[in-house]
């Protein structure tokens, strides 16, 4: 029976970071499973995925390296997981099929496992993300909309069918994401999708949401901060520290807007008319 190599892809904001987290915390765990989710030695990031030096090199056409790193999974005696946000943008271009081809030349049957929110809550969280991060985005939420589009970042069945053409339609899951499931559905469903769903007890108390974006009504204060002192010469990481004391701090100082959205409801139905058939 071949091994099997699960590529978790993403997509960024989409519970990413909370399952590689537990990934992370299970490695044991996972191990006495036979699933191998490691690190490569000095190639750790914080609050990323095994895989994240692998698929920025694979999307910078660094792949000399990135085959190096490739091949050290591909060492592992059992299934393996990579992950990586990153890999969502790796499906766009050619390399995705050497990626595959060399997966399947180690003795692996080749799994993507997909994540997805719907398209007007995805962008809002990725908004958030650009404006609590060290990235360095000044203009508000319609810019980031039109550039996200323009890339067909919300083209979630052109991405998918990139991967399908690659891995077979049948080896790739897609998840969406609601508001209303329960907090433990997105590991869940991960495990169910490796077959030890058994895993993760109900309620598992070490289980925490990782990532989590600060509330709505304190965002657009938070870019005209981070506008004026980035216009100001600041550098990233100190605007970064000052955007996120801004967000610990102010909750307890004022009365936040309790707002759900960032966009009006014309627009999101708009985004949504335009985004149906994918």
């Amino acid at each position: 029976m071949a091994k099997r190599l699960f590529l978790h892809v993403g997509m960024p904001k989409c519970a990413t970071t909370t399952i590689q987290a537990y990934l992370a915390q299970h490695v044991d765990d996972l191990a006495a499973r036979g699933f191998h989710y490691q690190f490569a030695p000095g190639e750790r990031l914080p609050e990323q995925g095994n895989a994240s030096h692998l698929a920025t090199d694979l999307i910078m056409g660094e792949t000399a390296r990135a085959w190096q790193q490739l091949d050290f999974f591909l060492r592992a005696d059992g299934d393996v997981i990579l992950s990586s946000e990153y890999l969502f943008g790796v499906s766009r271009g050619g390399v995705a099929q050497d990626l595959v081809d060399r997966i399947r030349q180690a003795g692996f049957d080749v799994a993507v496992i997909c994540y997805l929110r719907r398209q007007d809550l995805w962008i809002e969280s990725d908004y958030k993300q650009h404006v609590k991060s060290d990235i360095d985005w000044r203009r508000g939420i319609v810019a980031l909309l039109e550039h996200r589009v323009e890339k067909q970042v919300l083209n979630y069945n052109a991405m998918l069918m990139n991967w399908a053409r690659f891995v077979g339609q049948d080896n790739v899951l897609a998840v969406p994401l609601r508001p209303e499931q329960p907090a433990d559905f997105a590991v869940r469903r991960f495990l169910e999708a490796l077959g030890i769903a058994d895993m993760l007890s109900p309620g598992d108390a070490t289980l925490q949401s990782q990532n989590v974006s600060p509330p709505t009504g304190l965002i657009e204060p938070a870019r005209y901060l981070k506008r004026a002192m980035l216009d100001q010469g600041l550098s990233l990481s100190l605007v970064k520290e000052e955007v996120e004391r801004m967000f610990q701090l102010l909750p307890d100082l004022i009365r936040v807007p309790q707002r759900r959205f960032l966009m009006t409801y014309i627009r999101r139905q708009r985004l949504l008319q335009q985004c149906e058939r994918s």
